[in-house]
């Protein structure tokens, strides 16, 4: 013989078409900032991949944010519908990049090679484009890096 156990279960009726609030946090280069910590009106959560935290927004007339990416934390007040439409949330810094990006590693290669065929074969429009992808290449790595 099987017991059969009963379990209680409870219904809840959920709220339609409650206003959601959209949190977009970026960095000095207005990037995108991912996994940042965020808090507004006390819900906690963190950013996506795209920079973007989604609440559900309290029914009142301003929202308090606040922003943490590290050792910086950022706080502001923000009236809620604008937070409904979308609040971006910059965060004064630049946040760390990679050193070189594959496309970065890419062009410096095919630059290095038109320029050693240029010089094998004494071909001066390879040589030049190489010179040029060389110098693409690094002012690229550069650019990224610096922050304006």
């Amino acid at each position: 013989m099987r017991t059969l156990q009963v379990r209680r279960f409870s219904l809840a009726q959920a709220v339609v078409n409650a206003p959601m609030g959209h949190i977009i946090v970026v960095d000095a280069q207005d990037r995108p900032v991912s996994d940042a910590e965020v808090s507004a009106n006390g819900l906690d959560g963190r950013t996506n991949g795209r920079g973007i935290y989604d609440f559900p927004l309290p029914a009142t007339t301003s929202v308090t944010i606040t922003v943490r990416v590290g050792d910086y934390a950022v706080r502001t007040v923000r009236p809620a519908a604008e937070v409904e439409t979308g609040a971006y949330v910059k965060i004064p810094v630049c946040l760390a990049q990679p050193i070189v990006t594959s496309i970065e590693i890419g062009a410096l290669a095919v630059g290095i090679g038109c320029a050693l065929a240029g010089v094998y074969w004494k071909a001066k429009p390879a040589e030049v484009i190489g010179e040029v992808l060389i110098g693409a290449a690094a002012f690229t790595a550069i650019y990224r890096h610096s922050c304006l």
